[in-house]
Formats: structure tokens, C-alpha cells, sequence
């Protein structure tokens, strides 16, 4: 059985982990864990979401214990990103559309590299995470891959201000567009809008990197151009895409929560939301996560099951 849980549920655990008051009533739930997760009967995946967020705990004490818990119970077992999974979704797609094979991806990964979708023959670091991970000065791709812990090392440098702030800017940027777009979907049927949704998603994020996975599986880009025109045809592939139609559907879900603004932690849940839902049997998030979750009947939809509290996993 895999579970995914939310960055928030990480920090329960840790919490039980150091001893803290707070994590007393997961003291059970924590055991169990620890038991299932050593039998193999449970996998915790971690994702490149979580990477960011532990980067971000400016404590080092915190840091190190949340790190330290995520290897004791998630190893070395990952999820891959987003951006990485629509892609190898929608290759599928396509060659079932032209019925061609197409090569089987699993969208988890013992690879470090892979969790943070990068190839690791290019991967290239110069010490500290984000601002210089693709830094052409030292390749440390065969070094990362052999470590026990890649996670913890990835981490060492700790909380870098300079890194946090161009983070913050791209987080800022990502909030005006998803309220932008908010904005210029206003008066369409919800039909409509995900169509809309789906058709940006796909020249934003992977109609440049479309010839790539077109070749992996022999297929000419012209081929595919006429698919790409007919605006019909290329949204009923689209929804066939189960993280790239996930995302839009659960971003159109907070749209129409008025009273909700959108936050940075929302476009971070909205993609790992998307990510896991497809894949894992169970999903531990925060609770308004799992409203939209159900309100969609994702539940059904994905046969996976949803829930913000921790010790859900007890009823098991």
C-alpha cells in the first residue's frame, strides 16, 4: 500500500519522533507506521514538494529531525514530478491514439535525480540546492545516486535566504497568474473553463517539450500537428491526462471558493495532489485539500482514499 502524505504530516511525525507534546497523539499511529513500513506492507513516497519545504525550515535542530524522520520511514523511494508525469502520461495517450507502443514509465523512482525530474548525466552542483543545482562546475550525478541518504545530503547546506527569496518571487508571480486566470475564466461554463484550462496548460508547460516525447516513441512531430489544431481532439486527449486534468480540476475547484485567496501553499498542493491521487492508495492532506478532493469524487474516480487526519491510517 503507498500513502502520500502532505508536508503537514511529516512535521506530525517528526513531532512524535523528538519527543514533542504535540505528537502525543500520534504516538500509535507513528508505531504503526514504523511496523508496516519495515514488514514492506507500506511505502511512504517523497516528492520533490517536500524537498522544497524542508529546505525552507530555517531551524536546524527541526530540519534535520523532519529530514531524518522522512528517511526513517520514506527511504529512498520517490514520486516523480508533475511536470515529469503529464509528459510520460501524454505519450502514452498519443501512442494509443496512433496505436504504437509506447515504453513503460513507473511514476515512482529510486532515484534522487529523478524526484527532482532532471536527467543525471546533466545534473551539476556547486554546494548549496535551487540557485546553483545546474551549476556546470562539479558533477556530483554518479556521487548523489550511490549515497544512502541523497535526500539529507541534498539538504546539508540548510536554509539559504538568498535561495528562499527567488523562491518566494517565483511563488509570487505563480499567485497574480492563477488570480489572473481567475479572473478571465469568470464568465464561462465550468465546461468550458477546464477546456480552457487544459488548452493553456498544454502550450505553458509542454508543447516545447513535445518533439521530445514524440521521438521517444517514433513518432514525427508533423504527425502529431494536425492533433494539436483540432481543438477537440486535442482536449479529449488532454483529459486522458490524469495529473495534467487533476490539477486544472482541483485549481477550478478553489476558484470557486470566494472566500478563499490563493496562498503559495495552494499551487504546491495543487501539483502534488495531482501527482499522487492517480498512483497511491492513500492520501493524508490538509483539510481543505480533501474537501475539493471529494467535492471532484476523486475518490471513486482514482480508487484511492482521502483523508486529513493522521490517524486514519489506525482503521487499516
Amino acid at each position: 500500500m503507498i500513502i502520500y502524505l502532505d508536508q503537514n504530516k511529516w512535521i506530525d511525525l517528526a513531532r512524535v519522533r523528538s519527543g514533542s507534546p504535540e505528537g502525543q497523539k500520534y504516538q500509535e499511529v507513528y508505531q504503526k507506521i514504523k511496523e508496516k513500513v519495515s514488514t514492506g506492507e507500506w511505502k511512504f513516497p517523497l516528492s520533490s514538494v517536500h524537498y522544497m519545504e524542508v529546505f525552507a525550515i530555517r531551524d536546524p535542530v527541526q530540519r534535520k529531525n523532519l529530514i531524518d524522520t522522512m528517511l526513517e520511514i520514506g527511504g529512498r523511494f520517490y514520486i516523480r514530478p508533475y511536470l515529469v508525469l503529464q509528459l510520460i502520461e501524454l505519450q502514452k495517450q498519443i501512442a494509443l491514439k496512433l496505436d504504437i507502443p509506447a515504453p513503460e514509465h513507473s511514476p515512482f523512482s529510486n532515484s534522487f535525480c529523478e524526484l527532482l525530474g532532471i536527467d543525471p548525466s546533466q545534473l551539476k552542483i556547486e554546494g548549496g540546492p535551487i540557485t546553483k543545482l545546474l551549476s556546470p562546475n562539479f558533477d556530483y550525478a554518479a556521487y548523489i545516486e550511490n549515497l544512502p541518504d541523497p535526500f539529507s545530503f541534498m539538504l546539508s547546506s540548510g536554509y539559504k535566504k538568498e535561495d528562499l527569496e527567488k523562491l518566494s518571487e517565483i511563488w509570487q508571480n505563480s499567485i497574480a497568474e492563477l488570480e489572473d486566470l481567475k479572473a478571465e475564466l469568470s464568465d464561462l461554463s465550468d465546461k468550458d473553463k477546464l477546456e480552457k484550462l487544459l488548452i493553456k496548460s498544454f502550450h505553458s508547460e509542454i508543447e516545447h517539450r513535445l518533439s521530445h516525447i514524440l521521438n521517444q516513441i517514433g513518432v514525427n512531430a508533423t504527425v502529431i500537428e494536425e492533433m494539436i489544431q483540432d481543438k477537440e481532439r486535442l482536449v479529449s486527449i488532454l483529459q486522458l491526462v490524469p495529473t495534467l486534468n487533476l490539477h486544472n480540476r482541483l485549481k477550478l475547484r478553489h476558484f470557486k471558493n470566494k472566500s478563499k485567496k490563493t496562498h503559495r501553499n495552494d499551487i504546491k498542493d495543487f501539483a502534488f495532489l495531482a501527482s499522487a491521487l492517480p498512483y497511491v492508495d492513500i492520501v493524508i492532506a490538509e483539510k481543505l485539500l480533501v474537501s475539493y478532493s471529494k467535492q471532484e469524487k476523486i475518490e471513486s474516480e482514482y480508487n484511492v482514499k482521502i483523508s486529513n487526519d493522521l490517524n486514519f491510517l489506525l482503521s487499516l
